[in-house]
């Protein structure tokens, strides 16, 4: 609803609904069919046969003119569902002499049906790609049940069944489904302990962790009794007992702290009302908060699962992962970076970007940015230096809200953020930018591909909808949602050119994938143990299988890891610092403190005639550090752009 599309699989068995997986896009809805009925039919008849100049979307005198528009547009579509024609109704708009025009336009089921089924198919392509990930066959699946007003329409019927070739389901009302939906979830819910009453003094409070409802006639219930005075709960046992049913537990002595764990036993089909019991070491019978509790034996829905991987974006691109999609919410993770660069205290323009982005796609910037945690140098009371250790932690809750927190133990500082999921909306200016960059690059790998004969001129053809684009663009000026359905849109543009560049590129990456191969058995010969031998072993069968399957991203990943491997034995060796060490001498003169420098390479030949290694590689990472910027990442193997992380 809203003008999104979701389409959850779901399984329900034994009385338990869990979601196998989900797939969606935010800005795809009802809502495009309409603008796509006034873009290519309705505006340009208007534009051509009225004193209309500059009638688009993006020009905000025509506002109130494209708002009328649009709602006889809307309530003429809905009556498609049950006739073969319509008239935009109550439809009266001013030219730019202020003259009234009343807009005569019919409106056919099946010009409706051309300018919507693209659009549908983006519903449907969206429908074929939740059944893969899960490897499942349309045959698999038992039925489709439609949610939404759009759903209504024949037509879009006609469409997910001829190809998803699944039942469609009309046992539910779409318009109120959701709201069912959310009702039946609303039941297996309880309240925070907070929203009850509290126990008085010299009574005793139950804190209860059980759900409401569920698939189980045996639903266990742990909890915890707290007394509200100077007693203790040693010794105490508690008992629960069926009011209907008359069946008791028998007495549950207390753990450690009150703690204590129970099954209880509920009868089917029935709302079930269980009584508790607290009883001393004596047997006598204290009072407690609540005494009771409530269980209908029903459909359990599973925990929620994450929609889309959350990960933060590294200095060298790389999304790395805290959240996978379809793990269940709350959810927490801590990962240890260190910066790729210094940030500078009290300076303005130093930040150092930490950010949150949404999405599968391994590179960071192919994915929805969701928002940054930023480490300013204003903020700051002292440098960070290159290296230094930052420790992220992620923390999303059951409502999808995430906080993101940074702690840098050289400063004993903590910076916090709250991930804001409805950010301001993106630059239009910066957008359209970005849309001419890849419209270049597009033509270039035309070119090349017609050049080269090569297979990713199909791709190529794919990676249309510039013009949609750009259309996009104009309304956003305006429309900040229409601003998002760009960006969105410009990410999968760049994604389908990356597919096709990766292919054209396919060659020189099977060249580079064999010499580093070779390159990192030269080594393991040389100077690997056992475990790295076999690991090289490992990844030289991967490497061999991803390039008969001819699969880019997943070599690009896989050469990563043939180059840390490499690194790390490279790194045991006392030889590969000493020359790291002498190679960064050379430079001394471009180094920021001389002073330091000195004090550094005389403490960094000391090491070496002492053969201290650890010492030496400290004394290397702060020599880094002094260089400027771009000398210090122009030495350093796999540190790329901005001030950022790196693991």
């Amino acid at each position: 609803g809203g003008g999104t599309f979701d389409a959850c699989l779901m399984k329900a068995e034994d009385g338990a609904i869990n979601i196998v997986n989900h797939g969606g896009d935010n800005y795809l809805g009802g809502s495009d069919i309409d603008w796509a009925v006034m873009d290519k039919l309705i505006i340009p008849q208007l534009a051509s046969n009225h004193n209309l100049p500059d009638f688009s979307r993006g020009n905000k005198k025509w506002r109130t003119a494209f708002a009328v528009i649009k709602r006889a547009t809307e309530a003429a579509k809905i009556q498609l569902s049950r006739s073969d024609s319509a008239y935009l109704e109550d439809c009266k708009i001013k030219d730019a002499d202020g003259s009234e025009i009343e807009v005569d336009f019919k409106l056919t089921r099946n010009a409706l049906i051309d300018v919507a089924e693209p659009i549908i198919m983006r519903s449907v392509e969206i429908c074929q790609r939740v059944l893969k990930e899960k490897n499942l066959r349309p045959d698999a699946i038992e039925k489709l049940i439609l949610v939404g007003g759009p759903t209504l329409a024949p037509y879009f019927r006609e469409l997910l069944h001829s190809n998803l070739g699944i039942q469609l389901d009309h046992s539910v009302d779409p318009l109120t489904v959701v709201a069912k939906g959310a009702a039946v979830f609303a039941g297996t819910q309880r309240l925070e302990g907070h929203a009850f009453a509290k126990a008085a003094a010299g009574q005793f409070d139950v804190e209860l962790k059980y759900k409401p409802v569920g698939a189980e006639l045996d639903p266990t219930v742990r909890g915890e009794v707290k007394a509200q005075s100077t007693a203790n709960v040693d010794g105490f046992s508690i008992e629960f007992s069926n009011q209907k049913s008359h069946w008791r537990s028998g007495k549950i002595p207390l753990k450690a702290e009150g703690r204590f764990k129970i099954n209880l036993l509920a009868e089917k089909g029935v709302q079930n009302l269980f009584s508790i019991e607290l009883w001393d070491q004596k047997g006598g019978k204290q009072v407690v908060v609540p005494n009771t509790l409530s269980y209908t034996p029903g459909l359990a829905i599973s925990e929620q699962p994450i929609i889309n991987s959350i990960a933060v974006g590294l200095a060298n691109n790389e999304a790395d992962v805290f959240f996978k999609k379809g793990e269940p919410l709350p959810a927490k993770a801590t990962h240890l970076y260190r910066t790729s660069a210094m940030v500078k205290k009290g300076e303005t323009g130093d930040v150092l970007k930490v950010p949150v982005v949404e999405g599968e796609i391994e590179h960071a910037d192919r994915n929805r940015l969701l928002g940054t945690l930023d480490i300013k140098g204003t903020n700051l009371r002292r440098d960070v230096p290159a290296g230094s250790e930052v420790e992220v932690t992620l923390n999303m809750d059951k409502d999808r809200i995430i906080r993101a927190k940074a702690f840098i133990p050289v400063l004993d500082e903590e910076i916090e953020a709250v991930i804001d999921y409805n950010a301001a909306s993106p630059d239009t200016k910066r957008l359209r930018q970005e849309l001419e960059s890849e419209l270049k690059r597009k033509a270039e790998l035309h070119n090349k591909a017609e050049y080269e004969n090569d297979d990713s001129n199909e791709l190529l053809d794919e990676a249309a909808g510039a013009d949609e684009i750009q259309n996009m663009l104009d309304a956003g000026k305006e429309n900040p949602d229409m601003a998002n359905m760009a960006e969105k849109r410009l990410l999968e543009f760049k994604i389908k050119l990356d597919r096709a560049e990766d292919l054209l590129k396919w060659p020189a990456m099977v060249a580079e994938a064999n010499k580093a191969l070779d390159e990192l058995d030269e080594l393991v010969e040389q100077h690997g143990g056992s475990d790295q031998r076999e690991k090289a072993g490992k990844l030289r069968e991967q490497v061999e299988e991803i390039i008969e399957q001819k699969r880019p991203e997943p070599l690009r990943k896989k050469l990563q890891q043939v180059a840390n491997l490499h690194n790390d034995i490279l790194f045991e060796q006392p030889g590969f610092w000493v020359g790291f060490f002498k190679y960064l001498v050379e430079d001394r003169s471009k180094m920021n403190d001389q002073d330091t420098a000195d004090r550094l390479i005389d403490q960094g030949r000391q090491f070496i005639s002492k053969g201290n290694v650890q010492g030496l590689r400290n004394v290397v990472g702060q020599l880094l550090s002094l260089l400027p910027r771009d000398v210090a990442e122009a030495k350093q193997r796999g540190y790329h752009g901005d001030k950022g992380l790196l693991k």
